[in-house]
């Protein structure tokens, strides 16, 4: 008696696609969920804003709410946008020689305020000596501990999160391997979830009030991102008593290599400044600086010109990369040039890549910060090529763009 194969075939090819539709359905029930939530609360406090007898102590309560909602939905965009990349086989790894220190350092800094809410206690610490300098991915490295890290603030109640460091194999030259663990006292993972929580769009049944579920994207995109990184990421946990999830990251020892041994996160700065206070240096410095802002959306107009003008620039609006020309074409014939232009890549009439290339063909040299809602690498590149001096992704914060502004008029200076 003969097998039919065909028939087989069949049945495991339909038994797979049962399965992704299953599993893409419980994604996007997830996903509506995780952007439900957070948006009622964003649209219901907006709301509560409208009410004249509202306290001003009120107010910045609720401007504190908006925001964490905000910045929780947007972090759900870049995962789904970073597991769309996955697998597109399009995540691209850029490395390069950075201070492990300076690293830790900004994520020492993120999650202070998180720990003090929570009364938890936040340690980073090695146990042996480690390269002054790593050759790795800074961004990815700090996006895979921001997201471990997140994870064990989330799910620890009482008792501390802790990054621990240290290097495996002898400081000799040739290869060896940095490991960073990420331990937390939480409520740990049970044995049968603990492989299964690397996949897309699984997670472990949260139990803990107030927390956001997520994805279940966070942990897959961590795993894919260490292993680009010619590393690996493992996990080890006991159920109530918490888990600690282990990168490793393969290094190359070489005759010019310098070793710490100890950390001194108060005294380092951060390579990337990411929020600055107000009234600094950099806010300051934009009294009476001309600045052009070119964007089709009122709503944005608003809100960079409240932004802007509070830190005592002088700002002209257009609607779009025409109105742009024709406004810096003024400003020079009036002896009073812009010095930034702040364009939307993407507007109707001239968008701002055709814009920015007739600038540059009639020879003007003002700065030009790119605005645009894409974070692909290949539109920065493609921003870069039609002649923009800077790049900012859209949500853009108030410090964000201020810092940026003066930065690129600080340079243009010098």
């Amino acid at each position: 008696m003969m097998l039919d194969t065909s028939l087989l075939i069949c049945d495991v090819t339909e038994e797979k696609a049962e399965m992704t539709v299953e599993m893409n359905s419980r994604f996007l029930a997830n996903l509506l969920h995780e952007i439900r939530t957070p948006m009622t609360a964003i649209l219901g406090f907006s709301e509560t804003l409208a009410d004249k007898e509202i306290s001003r102590k009120k107010i910045g309560e609720i401007a504190r709410i908006i925001r964490d909602n905000s910045e929780y939905l947007l972090h759900l965009l870049n995962d789904v946008l970073d597991y769309s990349k996955m697998e597109a086989e399009m995540l691209k790894i850029e490395t390069s020689s950075f201070s492990l220190e300076n690293l830790l350092s900004e994520i020492h800094s993120i999650f202070t305020l998180t720990a003090r809410e929570k009364k938890l206690d936040f340690v980073i610490r090695n146990t042996t000596p480690f390269p002054e300098k790593i050759h790795s991915d800074p961004f990815r490295l700090k996006q895979i501990l921001l997201n471990l890290v997140g994870n064990a603030f989330k799910f620890t109640e009482k008792g501390k999160v802790e990054i621990l460091v240290s290097w495996l194999g002898n400081s000799n030259q040739g290869l060896g391997q940095l490991k960073l663990d990420v331990n937390d006292t939480g409520k740990g993972i049970s044995k049968n979830a603990l492989e299964r929580i690397f996949y897309p769009f699984e997670q472990e049944n949260n139990s803990l009030p107030g927390c956001h579920a997520g994805t279940g994207l966070g942990l897959a995109i961590s795993r894919h991102l260490v292993r680009l990184l010619c590393g690996n990421l493992t996990v080890a946990s006991t159920p109530e008593l918490g888990s600690c999830f282990s990168v490793f990251l393969p290094q190359q020892v070489l005759p010019s290599t310098v070793w710490k041994d100890h950390f001194r996160l108060d005294t380092v700065k951060k390579t990337q400044p990411e929020h600055v206070p107000s009234g600094n240096i950099e806010v300051q410095s934009l009294k009476e600086r001309r600045i052009l802002l070119i964007d089709d959306s009122v709503d944005i107009q608003g809100l960079f010109l409240i932004i802007l003008e509070k830190a005592g620039a002088d700002v002209t609006l257009a609607n779009n990369g025409r109105e742009g020309v024709n406004a810096v074409e003024k400003s020079l014939l009036d002896g009073k040039p812009f010095d930034v232009i702040l364009m939307d890549m993407q507007m109707p009439v001239m968008d701002g890549f055709i814009t920015t290339k007739i600038l540059r063909d009639k020879g003007i040299e003002i700065p030009i910060v790119a605005l645009t809602a894409h974070v692909m690498q290949e539109e920065r590149d493609r921003c870069h090529a039609a002649g923009c001096s800077g790049y900012l992704t859209k949500p853009i914060l108030r410090d964000v763009l201020l810092t940026a502004v003066a930065k690129i008029i600080e340079t243009k200076v010098h």
